[in-house]
């Protein structure tokens, strides 16, 4: 058998696989957007819209793709971004991308609706070495709540929290809509014939059970889903404030980053307030269609906060060349969550490893295609 690098040698192979083994409304969970999927596509555009000038003077027999972040050193400037309900696309995914992201070196971020829970996750993160679990959190209403997770991710060793702001209120995604994709899942004639033509997927999903949100349940007086969407509904709909992450900030012992950052103006506010980074980010395309792309933002974003305050992106990064040119565009760093959803549904547990290092190939041939030998010195000086 061919290895695998010769079998799926893109992100978008990947995909084509992906989108073979996994049932309707499990695929328009992953890669669906916001009402037409406008800005779904206008993210992965404008990164198409960045040249890269080669200089070819340069030894690049050697490149570094080595980084430092809030303290911390990374064999890689891209991480995983935190991916709510990973077990509706493939039972194991937090499992799997945790792992990998603990033998690559780069962050892994875990949602707060995640599948599986901060205590489980974070054992595989937190060893004598470091930390390379994130911790993702809407923040809950109740106040005692918010307090209990928040010592949870403390004890579990997760030493950055990410705070999202981009989900005031829940998506009109469409798509799904149209899926039949529910949560508790409607096991309808329709969606019945279409678990039964993606076998890999049902026996995967009988084995591990339906998907549940661990890290939320022991709040929601019951372990069923319907028990715990109530508790969703009442307990993480409340659009973010300055003041609640004031709020955050003093509860929060570590590092503080606030993600879903589009305009200067909330850059700057978010910064006035201690963070110590922030995400530009549009969710992915999965908010609002009218949405702008994310790379384009990012110059005015990284001039208006300076240098005290990291600058990461996330939404449209589908390559290693992605991971580059956003790194030129301003960027200290890359959060990529679609990506590596695809290498865990096309392949298994194998496929996180995969995905990570097609990004890691296609970056390294990047800057030694272009001339860099370290992607901290890659910046604006090599945009066209």
């Amino acid at each position: 058998m061919k290895p695998l690098m010769q079998q799926y040698p893109t992100i978008d192979d990947l995909a084509v696989r992906s989108r073979k083994r996994l049932p309707a409304f499990s695929i328009s969970y992953l890669e669906g957007g916001a009402g037409r999927e406008t800005s779904l596509a206008r993210n992965t555009n404008a990164f198409d819209d960045i040249e890269l000038t080669p200089r070819y003077l340069t030894d690049v027999s050697k490149v570094s793709t080595k980084t430092t972040l809030f303290g911390r050193s990374w064999d890689q400037p891209f991480g995983i971004a935190p991916v709510g309900l990973c077990g509706i696309m493939w039972p194991g995914t937090e499992q799997f991308l945790a792992t990998a992201a603990k033998r690559a070196n780069i962050p892994y971020g875990l949602s707060i609706v995640a599948t599986n829970d901060i205590e489980s996750i974070g054992a595989i993160t937190n060893d004598d070495v470091g930390h390379n679990g994130w911790f993702q959190m809407y923040t809950p209403v109740d106040p005692d709540i918010k307090k209990d997770v928040l010592e949870r991710a403390t004890a579990a060793g997760f030493d950055v929290l990410i705070l999202t702001l981009d989900v005031p209120v829940p998506a009109r995604r469409e798509r799904q809509i149209r899926s039949g994709l529910n949560i508790p899942p409607r096991m309808d004639l329709r969606n019945i014939a279409q678990t039964l033509l993606h076998p890999s997927w049902a026996l995967a999903t009988a084995k591990a059970g339906l998907p549940r949100f661990r890290t939320l349940e022991r709040y929601s007086f019951g372990h069923n889903l319907n028990d715990t969407m109530a508790f969703l509904s009442t307990q993480l709909t409340q659009p973010m404030t300055l003041d609640e992450i004031k709020r955050i900030r003093d509860l929060w012992p570590g590092k503080l980053v606030v993600k879903g950052i589009m305009h200067v103006d909330d850059a700057k506010q978010t910064a006035s307030v201690g963070v110590d980074g922030i995400v530009v980010s549009n969710h992915g395309g999965r908010q609002i269609d009218s949405s702008p792309a994310t790379v384009p933002c990012l110059p005015a974003i990284r001039q208006s906060v300076g240098p005290s305050v990291s600058v990461l992106l996330d939404s449209g990064v589908r390559s290693g060349l992605d991971v580059a040119r956003a790194l030129a565009s301003g960027a200290d760093f890359v959060l990529a969550g679609r990506p590596f959803l695809y290498g865990v549904t096309a392949l298994g547990e194998p496929g996180a490893d995969h995905a990570i290092q097609i990004l890691s190939d296609e970056l390294v041939n990047t800057m030694k295609q272009i001339g860099c030998v370290d992607t901290n010195d890659l910046d604006q000086r090599w945009l066209s």
